[in-house]
């Protein structure tokens, strides 16, 4: 079971095992994902602008600036 939290504008998301940002975002698949670094990625859906995150601990984090971009 996984557990989420809102808080500062962003989704955090816990208790979620086995998920790999990198096999689901760059699987050839999923489209308009960049990698920006080492577990942080960036793209677009449903014309909003998304930073997803994964912690050292596991916790996902969806970022959503308010601005667009």
């Amino acid at each position: 079971m996984f557990y989420r939290e809102f808080k500062n504008n962003s989704v955090y998301i816990t208790g979620v095992e086995s998920f790999s940002l990198p096999h689901t975002l760059d699987c050839g698949q999923a489209f308009r994902w960049e990698e920006l670094s080492d577990n942080c990625w960036h793209g677009v859906a449903y014309n909003k602008y998304l930073k997803i995150e994964k912690l050292l601990d596991g916790t996902i984090v969806l970022h959503n600036n308010p601005r667009g971009f």
